[in-house]
């Protein structure tokens, strides 16, 4: 027995075995959905590099409005450098 992760012994088993299910059904095509895009750049996966803080600002809006305070400590602890 190898000390290898289950993933790694797990899919090749789980392929083969796709594979002949998947023979019994027809092949299915599928259209591509229009790429999405938004008004806000942080959306469309844009950072403003210019403003980092605006990053900050978000995640601390995101957590207040959760009230998990633990976050926020977090974060503060990642902005001074003192992430443990």
């Amino acid at each position: 027995m190898t000390k290898e992760p289950g993933v790694v012994s797990a899919a090749p088993i789980f392929h083969k075995f796709m594979e002949k299910v998947l023979l019994k059904y027809p092949k299915q095509n599928f259209q591509e959905p229009e790429y999405a895009t938004s008004q806000k750049p942080i959306l469309n996966g844009e950072i403003d590099k210019t403003n980092i803080h605006s990053i900050y600002i978000i995640l601390i809006k995101m957590i207040l409005k959760d009230r998990n305070l633990q976050t926020l400590e977090t974060i503060r602890n990642i902005k001074m450098g003192t992430r443990n």
